[in-house]
């Protein structure tokens, strides 16, 4: 993806020069010169095959991120949830005493 560009459209279309980088690591004809980088890891047959030829593999150089522990999110919500009411409460107020004069 182009730098500054967040996905492909009609007036922004996919271009050759944006899989140059892949090229350039596939190697040309002879396929020689490929290294594993963070966007591209060996899979063994034998791997596929374990995995029932599934081809669906998660990059194994990515971190999972996480979220926290769903307690203290859930304690958050509802603190925020709190809040938004108690807002929502006061302008029903506001409004309820605008609309009595």
């Amino acid at each position: 993806m182009p730098q500054g560009q967040k996905a492909y459209s009609m007036t922004k279309p996919i271009r050759l020069e944006h899989f140059q980088g892949c090229i350039d690591w596939w190697g040309g004809k002879d396929r020689k010169g490929r290294e594993e980088t963070p966007q591209a890891w060996r899979v063994t047959a034998e791997e596929v095959k374990a995995r029932g030829y599934n081809l669906d593999i998660k990059n194994p150089h990515s971190v999972a991120d996480d979220h926290g522990d769903p307690e203290v999110l859930l304690a958050d919500l509802a603190a925020a949830e709190a809040e938004t009411a108690g807002y929502r409460n006061r302008l029903k107020a506001i409004l309820a005493e605008a609309l009595a004069r």
